[in-house]
């Protein structure tokens, strides 16, 4: 299989399970083990997972975010790549008004399986799974192409962060699994209309 055939099939994939999810939560119906995973999680929580976990989350707060946007985009015109690096900034911001957008219409609530510090806004996507591929997985592909040598250790660091940005989601229980499924299959989705866009 060809990286172009492969990228589309997971493309469809993520198609399928976008619509399928926001299918069940607009009908309001539970969804899988959705609660089952999230406290298997947590009876096997650990001070050490919860610093990393709220270390992971916090790279996807929109603050720290806005600022790794910025800075990487910043170093993209340095290096006379100003399409690039406008791309970058316009998809996030995309993303995140999509994020919003999404969250209105589904209005799912948020779990609240055990004691954590309150987060305002809905469930359904979750933000940090949805913009976090747009972000890392752009700001790689980009540095890729600066520096095609370490493209592969760039895609890998990017698909690492953003796995485990969605993981400290459920982990400190502010969104169900399938908020962050839906939220990375969108997210991924997001990423190759700005990765077509940018190559034209």
């Amino acid at each position: 299989m060809t990286r172009t055939a492969l990228r589309l099939a997971v493309a469809a994939a993520c198609v399928v399970i976008a619509i399928t999810l926001a299918h069940e939560v607009h009908e309001g119906q539970p969804i899988g083990a959705d609660t089952a995973i999230m406290e298997a999680m947590h009876r096997h929580a650990t001070p050490a997972l919860d610093a990393l976990a709220h270390g992971l989350t916090s790279m996807g707060n929109p603050i720290p975010l806005t600022v790794i946007t910025v800075c990487a985009a910043a170093v993209l015109a340095a290096y006379g790549r100003r399409r690039e690096a406008v791309m970058l900034v316009i998809g996030v911001i995309a993303a995140t008004l999509l994020d919003t957008a999404l969250k209105e219409v589904f209005e799912r609530v948020r779990p609240h399986l055990w004691p954590r510090a309150p987060v305002a806004g809905d469930s359904f996507p979750s933000g940090h799974a949805l913009t976090s591929p747009v972000a890392f997985g752009a700001m790689a592909v980009f540095a890729g192409r600066l520096l095609p040598r370490y493209a592969r250790t760039f895609t890998v660091i990017a698909a690492l962060l953003v796995a485990g940005i969605a993981w400290s989601r459920v982990y400190i229980g502010v969104h169900w699994p399938t908020d962050v499924i839906a939220g990375v299959s969108i997210g991924y989705l997001c990423l190759m209309v700005l990765l077509r866009l940018s190559s034209r």
